[in-house]
């Protein structure tokens, strides 16, 4: 399963003294997942205790319908490199939470 092909690497030119011009380095930046098919049941802090081991930052977000108040049956939450969320994504697709089978991949833009 091909894991953050989008987000696995991105090249750039090294400022002078760090290191010789044109060395690629590994980008460090954020990536949300979108983790679908949740029970109503599950709140943030179970969201959050799931996904601390794989360097989750803040809090993850879950949806609530805007007129009645109820969860959606998603969140997003950020994690701290696409490394992190690659392995989130390999270990807890498909895992079960609250009698549910977790759905987890890269947030899309608008969600």
């Amino acid at each position: 399963m091909p894991c953050c092909h989008r987000a696995a690497r991105v090249a750039y030119t090294a400022p002078p003294g760090n290191a010789p011009a044109g060395t690629p380095r590994e980008s460090s930046r954020l990536l949300d997942l979108f983790i679908g098919n949740l029970s109503y049941l599950t709140t943030e802090d179970d969201l959050a205790e799931l996904l601390r081991p794989f360097g989750l930052i803040g809090r993850p977000r879950l949806a609530y319908h805007p007129r009645t108040g109820l969860p959606r049956g998603h969140a997003i939450a950020t994690l701290a490199s696409p490394a992190s969320a690659c392995a989130a994504m390999a270990a807890l697709n498909g895992r079960e939470l609250h009698g549910r089978y977790l759905f987890v991949r890269e947030s899309r833009a608008g969600e």
